[in-house]
């Protein structure tokens, strides 16, 4: 009887700690359109479960545009976010254990983007495996056949990715 005594606590700790990984938009920023504006560039951003653990580079990776924070994406999430249009650096941020460093370290990718109104755009965020440097991830542009065929095993995250799932992408 003594040993159940704890086994709520764990499982809401447990529980907690799921509820942890899901990605994080950010309400505000910068390159969001005005509430009533049109011209806007859908851009999912798709980060695929890893194959195996990776430490701290299983962290949700930062992603930011225009040198603002824009989401927080777990693992085998994807999100949907309006963009306006233009030119804008995609900047991915995650922790990593560096060879010669005892403490894990930030370390990011950057890839410049130009999105037009009314245009739809995948963006992956690549797990890259450098061994001794580190794993990073390197935004990169992916086809809908592509976003298509990851999305299948990712859940949408948002309201706006979930209205809009990339099966259903125009």
């Amino acid at each position: 009887m003594y040993k159940f005594k704890w086994a709520p606590i764990l499982f809401a700790w447990v529980t907690t700690l799921t509820g942890c990984a899901q990605s994080i938009i950010l309400e505000k920023h910068g390159l969001y359109p005005a509430a009533n504006d049109t011209a806007y560039a859908q851009v999912y951003l798709l980060r695929p479960q890893a194959q195996r653990s990776r430490g701290v580079a299983d962290n949700p990776v930062n992603v930011e545009m225009g040198r603002e924070k824009l989401t927080e994406l777990a693992q085998g999430e994807y999100v949907l976010v309006h963009i306006k249009p233009g030119e804008t650096d995609v900047v991915a941020r995650n922790l990593t254990y560096i060879t010669a460093k005892p403490m894990p370290i930030e370390v990011w990718r950057a890839r410049h983007f130009d999105f037009e109104a009314g245009h739809v755009y995948y963006i992956l965020m690549r797990q890259d495996y450098e061994e001794f440097r580190g794993i990073y991830f390197v935004p990169e542009a992916l086809d809908e056949l592509q976003a298509r065929q990851l999305a299948g095993q990712m859940s949408a995250v948002g309201a706006l990715a979930k209205k809009h799932p990339i099966a259903s992408a125009q």
